[in-house]
C-alpha cells in the first residue's frame, strides 16, 4: 500500500500538470463514476482506479445487500473545489476527496456519493438554523461536520461507539477501528458527547494548535519585543505596541463575529486559560484520575457546582483574565475594525487566526514584512495562583485536538435509505480514515492540519513551526454552556460585564443563574442519569 500511495501522489501531481496543459478541445465519453466533465475529470478517474485496484483481495463489506443507495456528504473545507483545473481565477484546487469519492464508488458500484455544497457552517447558530430547516424538508446531508458533539442534545447524531470496536475493512490486519486514532481524542467535545458516546469521526488534527498568533517580526525587532510564550508575556507585548502607536492585537473574525464578539467560548477560554485552570483542580474534575477529563466528567463537574463563578475563586479569576485581555490589549472599536488591511500595511503587531491561515499567509505577496507564528500563549504562575507551572515540549505540539470531525445525521440517513444508507456512510468515513487515503487529504491541505492516524508524518509546510516548544495543554475543558440557547444567554451576560454595563456582583449572580438553568435543561434533553452526582446548587 505504501508504494501504491507514493505512486498515487505522483499521479495527482501529474494530473495537475496535465490540467494546466489541456484545453477544452479534447473530448471523451463521460466517466461512469459520477463525474461532471468528461476528459478533464478522466485523469482523476485514473488515480481513483489505481486506489480502488489496491484493495484487491480485501474482504470488503456488502453495502445495502448490493441494492442502490445514495449518500449526501458535506466535508467542510476538504470538500473538493468545483473546478479540478487550476486557473488564474482559482489557482488553488482541491481534488483528493473527489478522487476518493470516485474510488469508493468503483469499489461499491451500488453506492452513489453526492456532494452537498450548500451547508451553512459559518457559525453554530447558522448551522442550527440550516440543519433544522433541512431536516424538516427531508433535504439534510447524511454526513456533515455538525460541530462535534455540540448538538448531541437534539438527538441528531449516529452513535459510532460500537462500530469503532470492529475492524476498519480498508486497513490490513486492523482489529479495531478505534485503534487507528490517539485515544485522548475520544475525550474531546469534537468527538464525544456528555454520555461519552462517540458521535463524530475525526479525520484530521489541528496543525499543532487549533489557533495561533501571527506577529510582525520586523515590528517586534524594532521595538525589542520578544514573541510571547505566556499569557503575561502577551500583555507585556501589547503594552509596548500600544505605547508606540501600533495596533497591538487583532482578534480573529470579521466585524461583530468570531472573537470580536465576546462569548463564553472565546479562544482564550478554550486554549489559553480554561484547560490550565481546570487542571489545577484535577482532584475535583477528573473523577477517574486518568489525567484526561472526558465529556461526561466535564458535565458532572458542572452539575456538582465546580464551574460556578460565585462559589469558586478559580472560576472568578479565570473570567477576570478574559476581561483583562479585552480591556487592556484591544483598541477601542476592535469589534468593527478592518484589521486585514492594517496587518498588510504593517500597522498590526499581533494577529490571531487559525492554523488554516498559515498556507495562504506563507504565499501572501501583498504583505511586505516577515511574519512569525507562535502557539496561543498559555497562562502561567506569574499571572495567577490558580494554575500549575507551565510545562513545554522540547519541540512540536502536545495532544493536538481534532480539526475536522464528521457526524452522520441519523434521521436524514434513515430517510434517504434506511440502514443501507447508514452502512454506506460508515464505510465512507472508514475509507477516509484509511492511512494512505487520509494522508492524501492532509498533504493536499498543505499545512492546514495533520493526520489523525497514529504514526503519520507531519506535512513539510509545518516543519519549521514544529521546531519550537509548545505548551503542554492539559486534557481538560471549560464549559461555556451546554445548550446553544444557554451559551448565548451566558455570553450576553459576560459581554455586559466585560463592557462594564453590569457590576461584578450582578455578573456573578446572573451568570450562575443562567448556567444552572442551562444545566437542568441539558439533563432533560440528554436524559442524563444524575443519581450518582452531588448536585452543587
Amino acid at each position: 500500500m505504501v508504494k501504491c500511495f507514493l505512486r498515487i501522489l505522483s499521479l495527482i501531481s501529474c494530473c495537475l500538470m496535465l490540467f494546466a496543459l489541456v484545453s477544452c478541445g479534447k473530448t471523451e465519453g463521460k466517466s461512469d463514476t459520477g463525474s461532471k466533465d468528461s476528459d478533464n475529470l478522466s485523469e482523476l478517474d485514473k488515480v481513483a482506479r489505481e486506489i480502488a485496484d489496491s484493495y484487491a483481495g480485501f474482504d470488503l463489506p456488502k453495502i445495502n445487500d448490493g441494492k442502490p443507495v445514495t449518500i449526501k456528504v458535506h466535508l467542510g473545507d476538504i470538500i473538493p473545489t468545483l473546478s479540478e483545473i487550476p486557473t488564474a481565477e482559482q489557482p488553488d484546487v482541491f481534488n483528493s476527496t473527489e478522487i476518493l469519492r470516485r474510488a469508493f464508488m468503483m469499489l461499491f458500484p451500488n453506492v452513489t456519493v453526492e456532494w452537498a455544497r450548500t451547508v451553512d457552517t459559518s457559525s453554530s447558530d447558522a448551522f442550527l438554523q440550516y440543519i433544522t430547516t433541512q431536516l424538516n424538508s427531508g433535504t439534510a446531508p447524511d454526513i456533515v461536520s455538525a460541530w462535534g458533539a455540540s448538538f448531541a442534545y437534539r438527538g441528531w447524531y449516529y452513535d459510532f461507539t460500537e462500530v469503532l470496536e470492529k475492524p476498519n475493512p480498508f486497513v490490513k490486519d486492523n482489529k479495531r477501528w478505534r485503534d487507528q486514532f490517539p485515544e485522548y481524542v475520544f475525550a474531546t467535545w469534537q468527538v464525544s458527547d456528555a454520555k461519552d458516546r462517540v458521535v463524530a469521526i475525526p479525520v484530521s488534527l489541528a496543525a499543532g494548535t487549533s489557533t495561533a498568533l501571527y506577529y510582525n517580526k520586523e515590528l517586534f525587532s524594532k521595538l525589542s519585543i520578544n514573541a510571547p510564550k505566556t499569557w503575561e508575556d502577551l500583555f507585556t507585548a501589547c503594552k509596548t505596541l500600544l505605547g508606540n502607536g501600533y495596533i497591538s492585537f487583532s482578534p480573529w473574525g470579521g466585524p461583530g463575529s468570531g472573537n470580536r464578539k465576546i462569548s463564553t467560548t472565546l479562544w482564550d477560554v478554550q486554549f489559553s486559560l480554561g484547560p490550565y485552570y481546570a487542571a489545577k483542580q484535577k482532584d475535583k474534575l477528573d473523577y477517574n484520575g486518568d489525567g484526561i477529563q472526558s465529556q461526561s466528567e466535564l458535565f458532572r463537574a458542572a452539575y456538582e457546582g465546580h464551574y460556578f463563578v460565585s462559589t469558586n475563586d478559580y472560576v472568578w479569576d479565570m473570567w477576570k483574565q478574559v476581561k483583562r485581555k479585552y480591556t487592556t490589549c484591544l483598541e477601542k472599536g476592535y469589534e468593527n475594525s478592518d484589521y486585514e488591511t492594517k496587518w498588510l500595511l504593517g500597522k498590526v503587531g499581533i494577529l490571531e487566526d487559525g492554523l488554516w491561515r498559515y498556507p495562504s499567509e506563507l504565499s501572501n505577496t501583498d504583505r511586505q514584512f516577515e511574519f512569525g507564528i507562535i502557539p496561543p500563549p498559555a497562562i502561567d504562575t506569574d499571572s495567577t495562583e490558580f494554575v500549575d507551572k507551565l510545562e513545554y515540549t522540547e519541540s512540536g505540539p502536545y495532544r493536538p485536538v481534532p480539526r475536522a470531525s464528521f457526524n452522520i445525521i441519523k434521521d436524514s440517513a434513515m430517510a434517504h435509505g434506511g440502514e443501507g444508507n447508514i452502512q454506506a456512510c460508515v464505510a465512507f468515513l472508514q475509507f477516509l480514515t484509511q492511512p494512505d487515503n487520509n494522508n492524501m487529504i492532509i498533504n493536499e491541505e498543505k499545512g492546514k492540519s495533520i493526520s489523525i492516524i497514529k504514526g503519520s508524518k507531519v506535512p513539510p509546510q509545518l516543519t519549521e513551526y514544529f521546531k519550537q516548544p509548545f505548551p503542554k495543554t492539559p486534557s481538560f475543558s471549560w464549559p461555556g454552556g451546554f445548550t446553544n440557547a444557554g451559551a448565548e444567554k451566558m455570553s450576553k451576560i459576560l459581554e455586559l460585564w466585560v463592557k462594564d454595563q453590569i457590576s461584578d456582583s450582578e455578573f456573578k449572580k446572573q451568570f450562575d443563574d443562567e448556567f444552572k438553568k442551562d444545566i437542568m435543561e441539558f439533563v432533560q434533553l440528554m436524559q442524563i442519569d444524575t443519581s450518582q452526582y452531588k448536585k452543587g446548587f
